[in-house]
């Protein structure tokens, strides 16, 4: 509701109880949600500092689930602040705390941060190792949302590497698992990024049919931003497959849709 005063007023009057009470644990998951609200009032420093003792005390008393948690929270507004190293070197201890308690779910969704950070700051070997990490991970636990996400950044990042074949498996994986998940925009999202590997691979009959799937799906979840985009890929492949009308009719519905969308 966005009430951040009477949040924050919530949670020290919880805080004093649970230290009265010696209770760690959940002092350690009180810091960490009084961080996530002074994250979403822009406190950042004062946020940073919550999230350092909330990792402090579960660190120490051994709370590994409350540690990975109030880590990768951490990590996530070093990023924010602009500190990317120290966001890194915070994933990293979220990875290293959910995969002392066996959490492979959470294990997944810290090295998948962490790769994506590794990426953004140019160090896409890292990103890469990162990523299999990731998958590892998921494919152990039970996040398939998790995982296809994790499919997905990978093949962005290879095919960011020219690593096409690689790419072109990491989007067919993406691909499959948004599709038994029954989330269709997110399946279309993988099926344009399986196109554009496919055209830069110079497959482009095949780059052609997965834009077209892109754009079926798209238009079934009245996503048109990404109609038009894909109409557009669609005019760049077309265009490289000497097919000049259906270049041009693609052409043509992408502005018409950019057209629409800026009413």
């Amino acid at each position: 509701m966005r009430r951040f005063d009477e949040a924050i007023t919530a949670h020290q009057q919880s805080l004093t109880r649970y230290q009265e009470d010696g209770d760690r644990e959940q002092e350690a998951r009180v810091l960490a949600g009084l961080a996530k609200t002074l994250r979403e009032m822009g406190r950042l420093d004062d946020a940073i500092d919550e999230y350092r003792h909330a990792v402090d005390i579960s660190h120490s008393t051994g709370y590994g689930e409350v540690e990975g948690w109030a880590c990768n929270d951490l990590g996530f507004t070093l990023w924010e602040a602009q500190r990317r190293n120290e966001a890194i070197y915070a994933y990293r201890r979220a990875q290293t705390a959910y995969r002392k308690i066996d959490n492979r779910n959470g294990e997944g969704l810290a090295s998948r941060n962490l790769a994506k950070a590794l990426s953004d700051v140019g160090r896409p070997r890292e990103a890469i190792e990162a990523y299999r990490g990731a998958l590892a991970a998921y494919q152990e636990g039970t996040d398939r949302i998790g995982e296809a996400s994790a499919w997905h950044g990978y093949g962005i990042l290879l095919l960011g590497e020219r690593r096409l074949d690689d790419a072109i498996e990491a989007d067919h994986r993406a691909q499959a698992l948004w599709r038994d998940i029954g989330d269709r925009d997110s399946e279309g999202h993988a099926w344009h990024n399986l196109g554009l590997a496919l055209r830069r691979a110079g497959r482009l009959k095949a780059a052609i049919a997965a834009y077209r799937r892109a754009l079926d799906l798209y238009q079934q979840t009245g996503n048109r931003t990404s109609v038009g985009r894909t109409w557009n890929a669609l005019s760049v492949a077309f265009t490289d497959d000497n097919c000049r009308a259906e270049a041009q009719h693609a052409q043509q519905q992408a502005k018409t849709l950019l057209a629409e969308n800026n009413r």
